[in-house]
């Protein structure tokens, strides 16, 4: 059973949150409760941490591997107290039950990590361009005609198409520009409907689809490249 040992009132709804050891790692467990999210207005997750200026981290994983691209959420900064001070607890425990040869290890990799940070904010990671976003119009199958809003945005790593429309928003779980089609995200009933995209918009969402994924291709490799630069000072060290 989860266990959230703090719960706030926030701008986006509600937060309840908690600090928790998982193996050699301290966690930030986290469920946001809102009537604007998906899943019955649930979010949740169990691999939550705080950036260095107080913010959550919804997945620290993701996090360190897009080099700070990754979803983030402002606490109070109450929150923010209690759970440095959890996490630091946690730490201090696990690092009081390490081997000498396990605490090398650990401390490296934290090094590592944040010399390739300081290479990629001395020599400038490359950048992901936003991108425009394009409107049509689509029948709901009722006789009404509503808005869709889509735009390349980045997800984990990867360019996909955001949409908004009456009742969804989310991301087009299938889609064949060169065909002129695309899927809605899936809406309340479980149903990802397919509609008709334009051939000027579905040619220019194409190209920034393009044109994103090979800017996150190229952040990813520089990324890659400034770990391994480091790891090899840190080594040599």
């Amino acid at each position: 059973m989860r266990e959230y040992e703090y719960r706030y009132e926030t701008d986006e709804g509600v937060v309840r949150l908690g600090a928790y050891r998982n193996a050699f790692n301290a966690y930030v467990r986290w469920k946001f409760e809102s009537e604007s999210t998906d899943d019955d207005g649930e979010r949740a997750g169990e691999l939550g941490g705080l950036t260095e200026d107080g913010m959550l981290v919804l997945d620290v994983e993701k996090y360190v591997r897009s080099n700070g691209d990754s979803e983030t959420f402002a606490l109070p900064d109450e929150a923010v107290e209690r759970l440095e001070d959890d996490l630091a607890e946690i730490r201090d425990e696990i690092a009081d039950e390490m081997t000498d040869d396990e605490r090398r290890v650990f401390e490296d990799d934290k090094r590592i990590i944040l010399r390739a940070r300081e290479i990629l904010a001395e020599e400038g990671a490359p950048k992901v361009s936003e991108t425009e976003e394009y409107v049509f119009d689509r029948e709901d199958g009722r006789g009404n005609v509503e808005e869709v809003h889509v735009r390349a945005e980045p997800r984990d790593g990867v360019a996909e198409i955001a949409v908004e429309t009456r009742g969804i928003d989310g991301y087009s779980p299938k889609y064949d520009l060169g065909a002129g089609m695309m899927s809605l995200p899936v809406d309340d009933w479980g149903i990802a409907r397919k509609v008709e995209v334009p051939d000027e918009i579905a040619g220019a969402l194409l190209d920034d689809l393009r044109r994103m994924q090979e800017q996150l291709n190229e952040r990813r490799e520089a990324y890659h490249e400034a770990v391994q630069r480091a790891r090899d000072e840190v080594v040599e060290d």
